[in-house]
């Protein structure tokens, strides 16, 4: 696998080389069968292939886990490169001291069975193993500009809080979806982001997407 980038922007496939080299697929596909645990609930899949652009051609998500959601993403966005940023260890909610131990069961063997997953697509995904605002700013360091941002990793205010901020920072016209509407601290970051920097937002029951550049209002 060479990592050939020719369908993205040519000024972008240097930089995509440079993140590949630093975070490079395994020469043979992990030997785990496929195993898509996770949550992708069908509001969140519907603001995804509503708000993604077909055509998109660099798409970032933060929070990958085994891959489900990137698929979706793959799939809806058949000429995109996707940037998967995780740990691959856990957020708080899945460590054993959390009380679910069918979440923490899923921790040794995570980042293997994302390759499994989407072994497929290798030649259009980069797993970028970082907490994810230190992710961003390596992107942001290598010039990088996705169209679109995904984000579901840690779900507190703070994190997502940094996350939002930082892709607005660097990339102030670039859409992004964030998941879990339906929690409180990820709720009060995406309704407090909105409310500073005057950007549109819109929402469903699991979702919230801000669709436009940070000048737009409501």
């Amino acid at each position: 696998m060479d990592g050939d980038s020719s369908f993205i922007r040519s000024d972008t496939t240097q930089a995509i080389a440079q993140l590949r080299a630093r975070y490079p697929w395994p020469p043979e596909r992990p030997e785990f069968s496929e195993d898509w645990f996770g949550w992708l609930a069908d509001t969140t899949a519907e603001m995804l292939t509503g708000q993604c652009p077909p055509d998109a051609r660099l798409i970032v998500e933060c929070g990958t886990w085994k891959g489900l959601s990137a698929k979706a993403l793959l799939l809806h966005a058949p000429a995109a490169h996707l940037i998967c940023i995780d740990t691959w260890l856990g957020s708080p909610e899945h460590q054993p001291a959390s009380g679910n131990q069918l979440w923490a069961d899923q921790l040794p063997d995570l980042i293997e069975h994302c390759r499994a997953n989407l072994w497929p697509w290798r030649d259009r995904v980069t797993l970028l193993r970082a907490n994810s605002p230190d992710g961003l700013k390596e992107l942001a360091e290598l010039g990088l500009s996705p169209d679109f941002f995904y984000i579901d990793s840690e779900h507190s205010f703070d994190h997502v809080t940094k996350e939002l901020n930082l892709i607005t920072l660097h990339w102030p016209g670039a859409i992004i979806v964030g998941d879990d509407y339906n929690n409180a601290a990820v709720k009060l970051a995406a309704d407090t982001h909105a409310t500073i920097t005057g950007r549109r937002m819109v929402s469903n029951p699991s979702a919230f997407c801000f669709p436009g550049s940070p000048e737009e209002t409501p």
